[in-house]
Formats: C-alpha cells, sequence, structure tokens
C-alpha cells in the first residue's frame, strides 16, 4: 500500500497517557512516541511474563501525537511491548518509539514496522530480526572479552544488506580520536559481532556510514551495547550515515 503524503501538522496533540510513577521500587519503564499525522492509527501495549497486559495506550486524535509515559513495573523476567498499525503501514516521516527500562535504552526505532512489531523489555529484539546463520561472515576486529582491568565493554552486532561492501563504521573516543573502526566487508550480505574494551571514561561516538548514500534496506540492523546495556537497536534507514552517542543512544 502506498504511502499517504505526509502534511505539515503545525501543533501535534498531546493526548493523556498515564502518569509518572514517581520513585519506583521494582523497574522503572519508559515509553516515548512521535506518531505521524495519521495518530488514531496507532496502538501499544505492554505485556508482563506471563502474557498480562499491565500497561497499554491508543485511540489518540487523528493527526501527530506525542506520548511520553513512565511506570513502575512489579514483576521482575522479560516484558513484551507490542506497536500496531490498523490500517497496516506503520509510521512514516519523523515519527519514531524509544523505550528505556531502568534508565537504559532497550530501542529507538523509527515507524517502519507495517502492521506492528514486538520487542522484549530489556533486551530490545525485535520480532523483525534476523533469525540463523548470515550468508558471510565477514572478518573484524577480535573481541577482547570482558575489561577484567578497568575499562567499558562496547559490543557492535551487524547485520548489513545484500550491499554490505557499502558499509563502514568507527567508535571515537570523548576526544574524537577513532579507536575502532570495521568495513571493507565483501559484497553481500554480512554478519558483524564484535566487542571491544574502551579505555576512556565519558561518551564516545559511533558512526555509521554507507557509501552509496541509501542506508541498509530489508532485514538489516545495527545493535549496541555499553557495559552489558543496550544503547541502540536501529535499522539501516539512514541515508549515508548517522552518529550515536555511546552510551546514552542519542542519534545526530
Amino acid at each position: 500500500v502506498p504511502n499517504p503524503t505526509l502534511a505539515p501538522v503545525p501543533n501535534p496533540t498531546s493526548p493523556p497517557v498515564s502518569s509518572p510513577t514517581g520513585s519506583c521500587s521494582g523497574h522503572e519503564f519508559r515509553l516515548e512516541l512521535q506518531t505521524d499525522e495519521y495518530g488514531d492509527e496507532v496502538s501499544w501495549e505492554l505485556e508482563d511474563p506471563n502474557g498480562n497486559v499491565v500497561i497499554q495506550g491508543g485511540n489518540y486524535p487523528s493527526g501527530e501525537n506525542f506520548i511520553e509515559t513512565t511506570e513502575c513495573l512489579g514483576s521482575d523476567g522479560v516484558y513484551t511491548f507490542k506497536i500496531m498499525d490498523s490500517y497496516g503501514d506503520g509510521m512514516i516521516g519523523d515519527a519514531y518509539y524509544k523505550l528505556w527500562y531502568d534508565g537504559n535504552v532497550v530501542i529507538y526505532h523509527d515507524g517502519q514496522y507495517g502492521d506492528g512489531e514486538t520487542v522484549t523489555v530489556p533486551g530490545g529484539e525485535v520480532n523483525a530480526a534476523p533469525a540463523g546463520s548470515p550468508p558471510n561472515q565477514a572478518p573484524v576486529a577480535a573481541p577482547t572479552g570482558s575489561c577484567d582491568n578497568g575499562g567499558h565493554e562496547f559490543r557492535l552486532e551487524l547485520q548489513t544488506d545484500e550491499y554490505g561492501d557499502e558499509v563502514s563504521w568507527e567508535v571515537e573516543d570523548p576526544n574524537g580520536n577513532v579507536v575502532i573502526q570495521g568495513g571493507n566487508y565483501p559484497s553481500g550480505e554480512n554478519f558483524i559481532d564484535t566487542t571491544e574494551c574502551l579505555s576512556s571514561d565519558g561518551v564516545h561516538t559511533f558512526k555509521i556510514m554507507d557509501s552509496y548514500g541509501d542506508g541498509m534496506i530489508g532485514d538489516a540492523y545495527y545493535k549496541l551495547w555499553y557495559d552489558g546495556n543496550v544503547v541502540i537497536y536501529h535499522d539501516g534507514h539512514y541515508v549515508y550515515g548517522e552518529s550515536v552517542t555511546v552510551p546514552g543512544g542519542n542519534v545526530f
């Protein structure tokens, strides 16, 4: 179904959502959701480890909506966040959603999910993520293992599309020096999973680039961790490239 034309909406509506709970004796869950102009098509819910819906949202007005809600989850274990689109075309334009768990980013994703998708919380595993062994295992920097002597553990998981030779990436330290990098992968799909120990404190910058300027398509994605916590899980819709703060998960 072709995407409808996105008309500018000057004043997005912010509908009522669940109120933040303040201090939390369990696990703090936070959702930030920016819909497109068809916000009335969007709904979401969060299921506890037993499959019971504990939080949900929807019935938003037609037009752009911005939703931000924080809830305290009483149970341990893996929750499931579900986002759905009644029309079946996902969200377009600058729409996105972002989830946190105990202050850590679980996922930052745009609205290109068709009729919907699910995400594990915590963990950030998306139902559309590729499964099984990839076609090519490209050579990458050897993992350093755990940071036994101090530092911060950085991990990258990258699934390219069939134009893997167009993809490159690097990590800069707080002073702008490149400390890890990858690229020159074979043509075709490539799967990269590498772990490195960062010796510097402070905010690092991860940059991913596409030499052709069309980003990655299909089921391609990348996922970053910092000291065992998910920083971002993102698809390949970044055109020439994008940068992500590590930790933090802010995209620019």
